[in-house]
């Protein structure tokens, strides 16, 4: 179905297009959790990035400090939030880790998979919008002086 034949707003369907353009996100996956509603959807996936934007961080810090007990539990957490959201890219990048670590533990390995689970992490949040989109006005409303 078209945007426009399926009754969404102008806003809704630029920010669906903008949302659709996020590298590692799979739209539909988010949207069909969401039940469509795409202004949900975004708010969710900002309060995502407000909650994980210094995991990866964590994730090296903790890796260079041998701490792979709290990389399994940032990995498993990372998972399932990134899988229900649609974030595909993060979602199995935290499989790939809590793989390796589960059936082999290949040291290198395990840096390797860890350091990709912080890219496509730190990839994803920098894309997502910082505010929700109810929190932002549109420029054109921001500069009419009241009368």
């Amino acid at each position: 179905m078209a945007p426009a034949e399926s009754g969404a707003s102008v806003p809704e369907q630029q920010l669906r297009s903008y949302l659709a353009g996020i590298p590692g996100l799979d739209l539909g996956v988010g949207l069909e959790a969401m039940r469509g509603n795409v202004t949900k959807y975004a708010r969710l996936l900002t309060l995502f990035a407000d909650g994980y934007q210094h995991h990866a961080d964590q994730i090296l810090s903790r890796l260079a400090a041998g701490e792979l007990h709290s990389i399994r539990l940032i990995a498993h957490s990372l998972h399932g939030a990134a899988g229900m959201l649609g974030a595909v890219g993060v979602a199995e990048a935290a499989r790939a880790v809590l793989s390796e670590m589960e059936n082999h533990l290949d040291a290198e390995e395990v840096a390797r998979l860890c350091r990709s689970l912080a890219e496509s992490l730190t990839t994803l949040i920098t894309h997502i919008p910082q505010e929700s989109p109810r929190q932002t006005a549109s420029p054109a409303v921001v500069a009419t002086p009241a009368r």
